[in-house]
This record gives C-alpha cells, structure tokens and sequence, in this order.
C-alpha cells in the first residue's frame, strides 16, 4: 500500500515555485477549502513586489488613501517598529491616563502632534507614560535625569524670577 507523499495535515504544494512547503508557509484565507493561501508566503510577497514595480503611482495613491483612512492603524503600527508595543497599547495608555499628560495634566498634545507623546527610556526602550510635547522635550531637554530635575526644581525655588507688575 503506497502512501501519498504529500501529508496535506502539515505540508502544501506552492504551484509558483513548485515546491512542497509546511502549511505555516502559506498566508491564511478562510474562503479556500484548505483556508490557505494558494502561493507561499515567499512567493506572494515577491508577486506583491512586482505588482508595486509596476505600478509605482497606483501603489502610492493606495498608501496615501489608506494612511489617511487609518491613522491610528499607521501610528500604531509606527509604535510596534520603534518601541515594540503591540496595537491598541496607546489606546490603553491613554485611557489610563484619562487622556492627560502624565506630567502637566494637559490635554493637549502641543507641537505639531494630534497625539501625546509615549515617553520612553533612550536605554531601555522601556515605556513610561504619556507626555504632552512640551513635558516631554523638558525632561529630554534635562537628558531624562532626576539629579538634573531636582537641580531645576531648586533652581526655581531659589531664584522665582522677578515680582510681577
């Protein structure tokens, strides 16, 4: 009794690059019968890749469409590329944060953001909070020191500047 090669439990054939591949390799799709993919994941990104080649223009008035339509999707996805956090953690945040600067209580973003800024260590990549744009230059401005914060909240106590009037 011969077995057939293919176990179609764990493996799929790619007719693109005419391989068998694990069914891990292949995009899911729930309206196929097997609910993948017909192309690997390998050879779908390159024919996605062609596809923008050769329609550059259509290609950019799809990003631009879609980053308008989805800004908070092209943010967060902006977020999971630089710091990690997976979507919807700024959402979260800022919910937590009752939509206030960590700092100042403010609810305005300030600068040329519509959003508060997510603070986090330079070193570490550790993220702290929500901080309106000018909370959050001050403390990069004081290179995210305590000694330096406490040395400018003692130099404002001690020098208060000039009586108005």
């Amino acid at each position: 009794m011969s077995r057939n090669p293919l176990n179609t439990e764990t493996h799929k054939f790619c007719p693109r690059c005419q391989t068998v591949k694990l069914r891990t390799e292949f995009y899911p799709n729930k309206t196929t019968h097997d609910k993948l993919q017909g192309r690997c994941k390998v050879c779908n990104i390159e024919e996605v890749r062609q596809y923008h080649k050769a329609k550059p223009e259509r290609h950019a008035a799809y990003n631009r469409d879609w980053d308008r339509r989805n800004p908070n999707k092209k943010k967060d996805a902006a977020l999971k590329g630089r710091l990690g956090l997976p979507a919807g953690t700024y959402d979260a945040m800022f919910a937590a944060q009752g939509g206030k600067c960590a700092i100042c209580q403010t609810t305005e973003a300030g600068g040329k953001s519509t959003r508060l800024h997510v603070d986090h260590c330079g070193d570490t990549s550790t993220v702290r909070g929500l901080l309106c744009s000018c909370c959050n230059t001050g403390i990069g401005q004081l290179k995210h020191s305590e000694t330096l914060l406490v040395a400018a909240i003692h130099y404002l106590k001690n020098f208060p500047g000039l009586p108005e009037g």
